[in-house]
């Protein structure tokens, strides 16, 4: 629960401009907008339908686990783009960027056999997120989005073969903002 607590904290600040150590803290200012959270008992993600605003910007975003799809998050306006994984098919990478705004212009997922799912045109200020260690598949994204767009996202990864009982989970946090991107990783082990 705290993870999730500074997830949205930090989802909800901006990034300092200046080039900053994983350790330092980014919360600068809080900026409008709703967070919300895109996930399933642990299951991994094998859908995501995004919307892309006339502006370029995306405007929505709803993922499917399993065959069950979340609710939509953002604004539904512009053209709907889907795609759906194969069974054994997940995702181990997210890249996305940003104009010179707030707004999220473009994001891809790169799956486990090398397809990508592109949604969204690249802009300047680039990111990507994976796990730390291979062999985890995207299970959560955390995100914020305004009246506008989708503002920011973190993602959460699971070790796609758990043994019964242990459950070794890597997290890497995304932020991005209009000044710029800001990363930081952690490991969580648990039962």
């Amino acid at each position: 629960m705290l993870l999730l607590f500074l997830t949205l904290v930090l989802l909800g600040a901006s990034a300092n401009g200046s080039q900053q150590s994983q350790d330092q803290s980014i919360l600068q200012r809080e900026e409008e907008g709703s967070n919300f959270v895109l996930s399933k008992e642990q299951k991994e993600i094998n859908g995501v339908r995004i919307q892309v605003g006339l502006s370029g910007y995306l405007t929505s975003i709803q993922v499917r686990h399993g065959t069950e799809w979340s609710l939509r998050y953002g604004s539904p306006k512009g053209s709907l783009k889907e795609v759906v994984l194969s069974t054994d098919e997940f995702i181990v990478q997210v890249t996305g960027s940003n104009g010179n705004t707030r707004c999220l212009q473009q994001l891809t997922f790169v799956t486990n056999k090398g397809k990508k799912l592109e949604f969204g045109k690249v802009g300047p200020n680039q990111f990507t997120a994976s796990s730390t260690d291979g062999g985890k598949a995207l299970t959560s994204i955390f995100a914020r989005y305004d009246s506008a767009c989708l503002t920011g996202f973190a993602f959460h990864w699971i070790d796609v073969n758990i043994k019964k009982g242990e459950k070794k989970t890597a997290v890497k946090k995304q932020v991005s903002s209009q000044e710029g991107v800001q990363q930081q990783f952690s490991v969580k082990k648990g039962r």
